[in-house]
């Protein structure tokens, strides 16, 4: 049976066990009914609610935590019914659990302390570490909730007990899971903050009654949880990093009410959730920011809600790891081989639609009809920038929420800023087989049997193709749709690049009409395919596909956000007139048309203008209406007007990077990459941070890509990196299409070219840049060193970029017109910098006969990635054609295995003997022929022809 609940009518007192002074003995109670808290003369320190008296079956700690300005009792205390849940509502729902709160002195009015979330963090760590002295107590799981700043003081303390093992050690690897009451993960806003603490204290805003009490207003505590602090982004890194190989279970619980007298929450969905793969994200319905954990009994909704996911976050907790069988270890290095780390991350950072808007397309017909349907292919259709994905992560979610044992869903969205596998038909193919591996048993046994094939086939060394997945897919998705609904949500269709760099939309546009039609054509199954897909307008559709066009629906959607965001961000505006406040949201709405990024843009520059007195109510309006809505003149007009003139050749250099680059370059990459340049003629020197221009510090660079963009790029923070990218995948576009011309003009007329050449000159600008970085003499130096360590350490910041795609930009330089015969002078193959570049790319070898190895020289690199004015130019200076690396493979092979058939017919003109065999071990080796016909047997059988 349970042990009594509390009573502080009758008590006594109970001292807990520990030698630390900080842990308070607590009135415990002889039976069962609500009580008022204790009253403490102390409120600092780790404070036990439920000592159990009998051992339970669930054996873990849960240990919460208060706010600002809360403390160790209040803060969870329902005001009307005084019930302190923690302490008389879970004992009942989890026997044997030690149940803990944490007071530290976080009053920001009238106080006399001087601690911060660090401070907090060490004392939580010292007074959790007094009661988990024995052997058992240490094995103890520990599950967190915690409330407001609470959460960040508790990502905190296990970021400083990962790093000191030997005395927390224990505590962070016991942590199982932690329930975020309304934390500002990203901060608060500082006006919504204060006014909150001053509400939840019951006392007048700073300065109104200081000269009244001893102490101060504890502004550096509140300016420390302000939207985007530095401290605040430190703390979400450094805690999503160590987070991120070990599987803590993440519930972040999001007010939904505003928490009175203010006009907004105090935190949001954009600050009170992290944005990380595996977070589970709860909505507390009708829960501002203080009753968010303040319950008056066990039926509450918003009770049930959370001893529901604490349920199963002490399930999780005590059930211990099964030894797995040799079957289930097959099956889950099958899951391995689909699964890649970011494969939802696009879904996940998706912006949260605004409160009570997209919630239009429940009710279009069209939407109806298709949703009805047992298949179907639904369009949902859209102008850059008008909120589609924000759209499709809502409609997602809604359809989710309503699942049945019968339905199963699936869903991708591309991101063409993120890695190969989110923007690639590849990663779209691997994550829908990854859900559907999870989600059907059916599923998995068809995934299992043709993983067992190629494994049989090839062993351990293999990858997926994406012909292979693509053929799976369509079967495994036909046969589990005979006996469920299937629904498919593909997001930014016209986002997704195959292998060749190519749009790879229609495509995958035939594979999902394959699909529509297999259905369709399947009038006995109990299941179905729908099929959701959202892109720009792609004529590729056709006619006979259902479609939703965005813009001509989310008017209503457009005019509540524009009003909340006006009304909550303009000073005195309710004390402009209805018509004033009409007036301007009809006007902004109307410019907009629909372009959701655009308003997204202009509303915060309206507000800004207005609090500052630049303009008036009256003037704002023609200011407004002279904006153009076309994304691309609002971004020239950005680079015209907010990226100041001395800096534009420097904006240009900046914009060919985020452009032009292969991957997302984190702030640290792109320091040392614009330090590489050498366009203005200055001498080389030995490290990038000798140069004058160098940028010394991530924090400068942060800043300088908003003043070098004027706003359009902006530093994205994930799991593992922090990297800057343009806000929208428009900007990309408008950049190459106008953008590198506009700006090119602005510096210098000469400086212009025409744009194919300007992207050409950028792809040549940003290949020597790569190369220059292996040209100093330290870097050189330093890769060396770095390639013949066993461990993978001291590597050079810019090393990993530099060596993967140095040549990706100097064979689309060439394709532009720009020819690459300096590569021979400046990195030739007896060169320091070469020889650093080769060590580099031994440390990445493959199994490829055709890969970088000892005796590879740059006749046989230029072979490889058709850079034929640096062949022609070698060849002019007496190499032989025939030339062998150490596998034997001489240019012509390399060429073949590259699938470029002009330079194999440069090389064979220039008299490579085609019929030269590669050395293998075991094997008479390959003529080049032999190399093409394996890798491109289609322009093998074309070239054996000629």
């Amino acid at each position: 049976e349970l042990p009594s609940l509390p009573n502080h009518a009758n008590s006594q007192a109970v001292e807990t066990q520990t030698s630390n002074d900080h842990v308070h003995s607590v009135l415990t109670p002889e039976i069962s009914s609500p009580g008022p808290p204790p009253r403490q003369p102390n409120k600092s320190g780790l404070f036990p609610l439920y000592p159990p008296l009998l051992e339970g079956n669930c054996p873990v700690d849960i240990i919460a935590l208060h706010g600002i300005n809360g403390d160790a009792y209040s803060t969870f205390t329902a005001p009307s019914s005084e019930n302190l849940w923690l302490r008389d509502f879970l004992p009942r729902s989890f026997p044997g659990a030690r149940i803990y709160t944490f007071g530290y002195d976080a009053r920001v009015f009238f106080s006399l302390a001087t601690g911060d979330i660090s401070t907090f963090a060490n004392s939580l760590l010292e007074d959790v570490w007094g009661v988990r002295i024995g052997r058992c107590e240490k094995r103890r799981p520990i599950i967190w909730i915690a409330h407001s700043m609470g959460g960040l003081v508790v990502k905190k303390a296990l970021t400083i007990a990962y790093n000191d093992p030997a005395r927390y050690g224990d505590i962070h690897s016991s942590t199982t899971s932690i329930l975020f009451m309304a934390t500002p993960h990203r901060g608060s806003d500082h006006a919504a903050l204060l006014g909150g603490i001053a509400e939840v204290a019951n006392l007048p805003l700073a300065g109104t009654l200081t000269s009244r009490f001893a102490g101060k207003v504890r502004d550096d505590l509140i300016k420390g949880l302000e939207k985007d602090n530095p401290a605040v982004k430190k703390i979400a890194e450094e805690f999503e990093a160590l987070n991120s190989g070990k599987d803590i279970t993440l519930y972040s619980f999001v007010e939904m009410k505003r928490t009175k007298p203010l006009s907004r929450r105090v935190v949001d969905e954009e600050t009170g959730t992290m944005g990380v793969v595996g977070e589970r994200v709860i909505y507390m319905d009708g829960e501002d920011h203080k009753s968010i954990v303040r319950f008056e009994s066990e039926e509450s909704p918003s009770y049930r809600k959370v001893s529901g996911v604490l349920r199963e976050a002490v399930s999780d907790a005590v059930t211990p790891l099964p030894i797995l069988p040799i079957d289930q270890l097959t099956r889950l290095a099958c899951l391995r081989t689909l699964f890649f780390r970011t494969m939802t991350q696009r879904r996940a950072s998706a912006s949260a639609a605004h409160p009570k808007t997209c919630t239009w397309i429940l009710g279009h017909p069209v939407f109806k009809t298709w949703h009805s349907s047992s298949h179907g292919l639904l369009w949902i259709k859209g102008h850059p920038g008008t909120g589609k994905s924000t759209l499709m992560a809502f409609l997602h979610g809604s359809l989710l929420s309503n699942q049945t044992s019968k339905s199963i869903f699936l869903d991708f969205f591309f991101f063409n800023r993120g890695e190969a596998l989110q923007k690639s038909p590849l990663g779209m193919y691997r994550t829908l087989l990854h859900q559907l591996y999870r989600k059907s048993g059916i599923a998995r046994d068809m995934i299992l049997e043709v993983y067992k094939e190629k494994q049989k086939a090839f062993g351990e060394e293999w990858n997926w193709q994406v012909s292979d997945l693509k053929a799976l897919a369509k079967d495994v998705v036909t046969e589990v749709a005979r006996k469920k609904e299937v629904t498919i949500f593909v997001d930014a269709l016209d986002e997704a690049v195959d292998e060749a760099g190519e749009k790879a939309a229609p495509s995958l546009l035939e594979f999902f009409h394959d699909l529509n039609e297999c259905a369709a054509a399947d009038e006995g199954c109990l299941g179905g395919v729908k099929i959701c897909v959202s892109c720009r307008p792609y004529p590729v559709l056709g006619s006979n596909v259902d479609e939703i066009v965005v813009e001509y629906h989310n008017k209503d959607d457009m005019e509540r956000y524009v009003r909340d965001k006006l009304s909550t961000g303009v000073l005195g505006w309710e004390k402009e007139p209805e018509d004033v406040h009409r007036n301007l949201v009809d006007v902004i709405v109307k410019t907009s048309r629909g372009v959701f990024l655009w308003t997204s843009l202009q509303v915060p520059k309206v507000i800004r203008n207005l609090n500052d007195g630049e303009v008036s109510f009256e003037q704002i309006n023609p200011v407004i209406a002279a904006e153009s809505s076309e994304l691309y003149d609002l971004y020239q007009n950005i680079l015209r007007n907010d990226v100041p003139v001395h800096l534009r050749k420097k904006s240009l250099h900046f914009l060919q990077w985020i452009c032009l680059a292969r991957r997302a370059l984190s702030l640290t990459e792109l320091r040392f990459a614009l330090a590489c340049d050498d366009e203005d003629g200055s001498a080389l020197p030995s490290c990038c941070e000798e140069r004058s221009t160098f940028i010394d510090s991530d924090s400068r660079m942060e800043k300088l890509a908003r003043s070098l963009s004027g706003g359009l790029a902006e530093v994205r923070y994930y799991s593992n990196a922090i990297n800057v990218q343009f806000i929208h995948q428009t900007v990309n576009d408008f950049v190459r299409d106008r953008g590198f011309e506009f700006l090119a003009s602005m510096i210098d007329a000469e400086y212009s070219s025409p744009i194919s050449n300007m992207i050409a000159r950028g792809e040549n600008r940003l290949s020597r840049s790569c190369i220059n970085y292996f040209k100093m003499e330290q870097v050189s130096e330093a890769t060396m060193q770095w390639s013949k360590q066993f461990y993978r350490e001291g590597k050079p910041p810019f090393l990993e970029y530099a060596f993967r795609f140095w040549l990706e930009h100097a064979k689309h330089a060439e394709r532009g017109g720009i020819l690459q015969e300096n590569i021979v002078e400046r990195f030739g193959s007896s060169s320091t910098a070469y020889e650093a570049w080769l060590e580099a790319c031994k440390r990445r070898s493959t199994r490829d006969s055709i890969s970088p190895t000892s005796g590879t020289t740059l006749i046989h690199i230029a072979s490889g990635w058709n850079l034929q004015s640096v062949v022609r130019k070698l060849m002019h200076d007496n190499i032989s054609v025939d030339q062998k690396d150490s596998k034997g493979n001489t240019p012509l092979h390399w060429a073949a295995g590259g699938g470029y058939e002009q330079m194999v017919t440069l090389l064979l003109d220039l008299g490579a003997d085609i019929n030269m065999r590669s050395r293998r071990l075991g094997s008479n080796g390959s003529t080049p022929l032999m190399v093409a016909a394996k890798k491109w047997p289609r322009e093998a059988s074309k070239t054996t022809a000629k």
